[in-house]
C-alpha cells in the first residue's frame, strides 16, 4: 500500500492548501498561496514515481487492509469543512471499490 498512500498524501496536501488559500480570502496570490502548495509539490515525485503499482496494491488489499487504508486516510486528512471532509472519504472508499469492480474484468484474474 506504500505507492496508494504516497499518492494519497499528495491529493490530500494539495486539498490542504487549496482550503488554506481560499481561507485567506482575496482570490490566489501567486507569491502568497505558493507557500500554501510548496509540500504537496514536493510529495508529487514519488507519488508519480510508483503510480503504476498503484491498480495492484489495490486488487491485492482485503477487507482488513481496505478497512486499515480508510482509517489512515480519515487520520491524515483533516479539513476544517467537515462535510467536504466526509465527502472526499466516500470518494476514497468509492474508488477502492471502482478499481477491484474494474479488476474483475482483467485477464486472468478468475476465481
Amino acid at each position: 500500500m506504500k505507492e496508494l498512500k504516497e499518492a494519497l498524501s499528495l491529493v490530500f496536501s494539495l486539498g490542504e492548501a487549496y482550503e488554506k488559500s481560499v481561507k485567506s480570502g482575496g482570490g490566489f496570490s501567486f507569491l502568497e498561496d505558493f507557500a500554501n502548495f510548496f509540500p504537496a509539490l514536493a510529495m508529487l515525485i514519488p507519488a508519480v514515481s510508483g503510480s503504476a503499482k498503484i491498480p495492484a496494491e489495490v486488487l491485492a488489499m482485503d477487507e482488513a487492509a481496505r478497512d486499515e487504508l480508510i482509517q489512515w486516510a480519515k487520520a491524515e486528512f483533516d479539513l476544517e469543512d467537515d462535510g467536504l471532509e466526509e465527502k472526499v472519504e466516500k470518494a476514497l472508499a468509492f474508488a477502492i471499490t471502482l478499481v477491484e469492480f474494474l479488476g474483475d474484468f482483467l485477464p486472468g484474474e478468475e476465481d
